[in-house]
């Protein structure tokens, strides 16, 4: 089995680094047993060469970055660290905890999100990899005899501003992600690497700011749109905590609703609602809603409302309708008649006269 047979061999498989380990020692051993010691230590030291390379971040069975190969040593690096001045903001259902378990019932919580890149310059030799070369700038210091090679990684980090009464924490870890700060949660892409031309189109020199240019303009828009989703999925694996909240279901409830007196549970339910708390935050807590005939509150233009305060809102598929229209009406001498609504099915309500039933 030649050099190039194992090379055609993993990438018929597919074979990632991970995997590639797995299967080493069995490739070994059928060499072992088929041609004798001798082709199973080169085939070891090949293997050995594709490990390192992969280490590296290379892909053999790729098109592209699989060809390129790091210079040898000595060599240099420089690496350099690019700001991108794009920020946005995200929204992110997280899960939230209660009673030591996890669910997938919390808030959609804000976060900002920003971008930064760095890229990486490679050649053989000691000499320095990029020099001032006039009016063309930093020109990459490369020779015919000398390689250069670069590659670019981009990164998408989020923060939140929750305030002191939530936090959000990593599920079984302990670790609370803090506010406003980036460290902890940040995704990243690496760029296959590439070799680096003395010239670029018109015949002019290579320099620093074109490799970056390059990395902003092609690799960041191509990656962008996966970052995105990666960040997002991994902000919604993160567990909300409040010390206000009651409930992550329903069914946490049950207790709420046998403490509350017979009036007050009669055609009600009682159900695990968002809901907004001193801080501005977004808490579960237990609150009843009306079923068929009670009592619902109703609203005039101006947000007042104009039935009784003891009326709660109605429970999903049920809708608040007036049953008496209130105000001043004279009969034989002037009266005020109250506003009356009720919790009535949403599939029997019929739209009449703003709403009636």
């Amino acid at each position: 089995m030649t050099h190039s047979t194992i090379n055609i061999l993993f990438g018929l498989l597919g074979l990632t680094n991970g995997q590639g380990k797995t299967l080493k020692t069995l490739l070994i051993t059928i060499m072992l047993l088929v041609s004798g010691a001798s082709l199973a230590n080169q085939g070891e030291q090949i293997l050995d060469e594709l490990e390192k390379k992969q280490a590296l971040g290379f892909d053999p069975t790729s098109g592209g970055g699989g060809s390129v190969r790091f210079p040898p040593h000595p060599r240099r690096m420089a690496d350099y660290d690019v700001g991108i001045e794009k920020k946005e903001k995200f929204s992110a259902q997280v899960q939230l905890e209660f009673g030591g378990a996890k669910f997938k019932a919390g808030p959609s919580i804000t976060f900002n999100r920003k971008y930064s890149m760095t890229v990486y310059i490679m050649g053989g030799g000691t000499e320095s990899l990029v020099e001032d070369f006039g009016d063309y700038g930093s020109v990459l210091n490369i020779r015919e005899d000398r390689d250069v090679i670069s590659w670019c990684t981009v990164r998408t980090s989020a923060s939140h501003n929750l305030n002191m009464g939530g936090s959000l924490t990593f599920f079984g870890t302990g670790v609370t992600v803090e506010a406003n700060t980036w460290e902890s949660l940040n995704v990243s892409q690496t760029s296959e690497p590439f070799y680096v031309q003395k010239y670029r189109e018109g015949s002019t020199y290579t320099t620093l700011e074109d490799i970056i240019s390059d990395c902003k303009r092609n690799f960041f828009h191509q990656v962008k749109p996966s970052l995105d989703e990666d960040l997002r999925r991994l902000t919604s694996q993160l567990v909300y905590n409040h010390e206000q909240t009651e409930c992550a279901e329903d069914y946490h409830c049950e207790d709420y609703l046998k403490n509350q007196k017979n009036r007050a549970k009669r055609n009600s339910v009682a159900r695990c609602v968002p809901t907004k708390v001193g801080d501005g935050e977004v808490v579960k807590l237990c609150r009843l809603r009306g079923v068929e005939n009670r009592s619902c509150p109703i609203y005039n233009d101006k947000g007042r409302q104009l039935n009784t305060k003891k009326s709660i809102p109605c429970d999903e598929d049920y809708k608040c309708v007036t049953t008496v229209k209130g105000g001043w009406f004279r009969y034989p001498y002037q009266v005020y008649t109250s506003w009356e609504a009720a919790c009535k099915p949403a599939s029997q309500v019929v739209a009449r006269n703003g709403g009636g039933w």
